[in-house]
C-alpha cells in the first residue's frame, strides 16, 4: 500500500528523450513471476514520478510482469519506459490472472525490438489478465517493424474494459488508440489521441484478429 506519493527522479524525465540526466536513479521494475500469488499493489490513489527505466535487454514498467496480483489506485507520471519486448507505464506484461484496475499513466513509454508491444498501460495482456477503468495520457511510440502499438494496450488476448487514451500513439504496423492488436476482448473503450503508422492502423484497434469490439468509438 501506498501512504503518499513518490519521486524517484526530479525534472523532465517523460521529455528526456532517452538521455539520463546526471544524478538520476535508473529504475528496475518490480518483478512477479506468472505462477507466483503474489497478492495485491493499491496505491491509494497515490503517484509514482520520474522513473527512468531504459533497458535494451529486458521488459520496462513499474512493473516487469504482473501475475496473481491486482494493481489498483495508482498513476505513473512524468517518466521515460523503454524495454526490448515489451513496455507498458504500468506494467510489461499482465498475465496469469493478472489485474490492473484505476490506473493512469501520463509518461513516455517506447520499446527497442520488432516484436515490442508497447501500451500506455500495459505492452502485453495475456488471456487471463484483465484491464478495467483505467486511462493514459502517454506518448506511445515503436516504430520498428512489427510493433503492435495502443495506447492502452500493445496486444491484448485478454479483456480491456472501461479504459481510454488521450496520448498520441505512433508505430509502423499494427497501432491503435486503444490497442495496437487485439484477440481479446474490448468493452466501453475509447480513444482520442492522433494514432500514426503504415499499415494496419485504427483509431480505436490496430487489428482486430477474432476479438470483439464492444461499444468502442474514437472522439
Amino acid at each position: 500500500i501506498l501512504t503518499k506519493d513518490i519521486v524517484v527522479n526530479k525534472g523532465d524525465v517523460a521529455g528526456c528523450e532517452g538521455t539520463k540526466t546526471k544524478g538520476w536513479r535508473e529504475w528496475t521494475p518490480i518483478s512477479y513471476y506468472f505462477d507466483q500469488k503474489m497478492g495485491d499493489f493499491d496505491g491509494k490513489g497515490h503517484t509514482i514520478s520520474g522513473l527512468y527505466c531504459n533497458d535494451k535487454n529486458n521488459d520496462a514498467g513499474l512493473f516487469a510482469r504482473a501475475g496473481h496480483i491486482r494493481i489498483s489506485n495508482v498513476g505513473v507520471i512524468n517518466s521515460y519506459i523503454k524495454g526490448k519486448e515489451n513496455a507498458g507505464g504500468i506494467t510489461a506484461k499482465n498475465d496469469s490472472y493478472g489485474s490492473i484496475r484505476n490506473c493512469y499513466s501520463i509518461c513516455t513509454v517506447s520499446g527497442y525490438d520488432d516484436n515490442a508491444k508497447v501500451g500506455g498501460i500495459c505492452g502485453s495482456n495475456y488471456k487471463t489478465g484483465t484491464i478495467r477503468n483505467c486511462y493514459s495520457e502517454a506518448n506511445v511510440t515503436g516504430v520498428v517493424v512489427g510493433a503492435d502499438i495502443g495506447g492502452v494496450v500493445g496486444e491484448n488476448n485478454g479483456t480491456v474494459e472501461n479504459c481510454y487514451n488521450t496520448g498520441n500513439v505512433v508505430g509502423n504496423k499494427w497501432v491503435g488508440g486503444v490497442c495496437g492488436y487485439n484477440d481479446g476482448t474490448n468493452n466501453n473503450c475509447y480513444n482520442t489521441g492522433k494514432v500514426t503508422g503504415t499499415s494496419y492502423v485504427g483509431d480505436v484497434c490496430g487489428q482486430n484478429d477474432k476479438g470483439t469490439l464492444t461499444n468502442c468509438y474514437y472522439l
